[in-house]
Formats: C-alpha cells, sequence, structure tokens
C-alpha cells in the first residue's frame, strides 16, 4: 500500500514490506531493516547500528614455501583454509599493489572463480580485507563465478577510473580436481 522512510536505513532481498509501513531512524547510524515481513511503524533508532567497519591487525609470520609461480599459489584446499595462509596472501597483494602506486580507493577490485570447495569462504575474507585495506568498490561475480576471461576481459575494459578494475582475485586451479582434499 503505502512505505515511508526516514532517516538512514539498509535493507536485504529478504524484507518484504506488508500492508502500510513506515520506518525511522532518528540516530546519525545506519540500521539494518529486519529480514522477513515487515508491518506497521518500525522505529530503528535505538537498534543495534552498523557502525563503522574497523579494521583489527593480526599477528602473523611468513609461511614457509607460501611462493606464487607463473599461474597463481597453487597449494591442496586444507593448506589454504589453515591459520592465516590466506590471509597472508591476500595482504601481501594489497601491499604490492599499494607500494606500485595504486590508490585502492580508486578503481574497482574484482573477483571471481570456477566455483570449488572454499570460495565462499574465501572471497568473504578477500572482501575484508580489502575494505580494511581502502578498497571501496569491489564487483564479484554472481554467487563468486566468474571465468578467467572474464575477469581479463573486464580488467581490460575501459572507462571511468572508479569503474575500471585495477586488479582481481581469481579463485580457481583451472583443470586440476577440487574439493577439501584437492587442488585450491
Amino acid at each position: 500500500e503505502k512505505l515511508k522512510i526516514s532517516g538512514f536505513v539498509r535493507m536485504s532481498k529478504g524484507t518484504k514490506f506488508v500492508g502500510s509501513v513506515a520506518i525511522s531512524n532518528t540516530s546519525d547510524e545506519a540500521k539494518m531493516v529486519p529480514t522477513g515481513e515487515v508491518t506497521g511503524e518500525l522505529d530503528l533508532t535505538n537498534a543495534t547500528g552498523l557502525g563503522p567497519l574497523k579494521p583489527t591487525k593480526v599477528a602473523t609470520a611468513p609461511i614457509r614455501g607460501q611462493k606464487p609461480g607463473t599461474s597463481g599459489l597453487r597449494k591442496k584446499t586444507k593448506e589454504f583454509m589453515g591459520p592465516n595462509y590466506l590471509e597472508n596472501f591476500v595482504q601481501s597483494a594489497y601491499d604490492s599493489i599499494k607500494e606500485n602506486g595504486t590508490d585502492l580507493s580508486e578503481g574497482s577490485l574484482l573477483i571471481g572463480g570456477d566455483g570449488r570447495y572454499y570460495n565462499p569462504e574465501a572471497i568473504q575474507i578477500i572482501i575484508k580485507m580489502g575494505v580494511a585495506n581502502g578498497v571501496k568498490r569491489i564487483w564479484v561475480g554472481e554467487n563468486g563465478l566468474m571465468s578467467t576471461p572474464a575477469v581479463s576481459a573486464t580488467i581490460r575494459e575501459r572507462g571511468p577510473v572508479w569503474q575500471k578494475a585495477y586488479g582481481s582475485f581469481i579463485l580457481t586451479a583451472s583443470h586440476n580436481p577440487g574439493g577439501p582434499e584437492e587442488d585450491f
């Protein structure tokens, strides 16, 4: 029927408004509309807010044998799932990109892969670490799927600087078998 929203609010695809709905938030912090059916009046002012993202520092050390080759970093999935293995590699990539003069707050970072085991978790880690490193725009293939040729074509696409991709993480072991005991 009618929807009225006042203040900073965010909602997900799972939010459904039924009947006349009035949502308010008089605070300066964005609040999340609950998932599911929302009816009547909803004041989110005192709800827990989304708050600013605060990066955390994690002490770590170099990992023996973690050296990418011409085809990237190829190891067994369980090794990638180990403590700080993926995180060390991802942070080294962000550090390298910044050291080469790329401003991570401009342009876009692409993330995609072939859908193998551990991709959803790895994508979340890469996104969170990207935000902590100042990445402002991230493109992720639908359900994390994006083939290597599609990533390559997107990176080579020209456009405004905020839209142009400066790099990507492609999560695939190509023709090698995937799974918890196989390659990532």
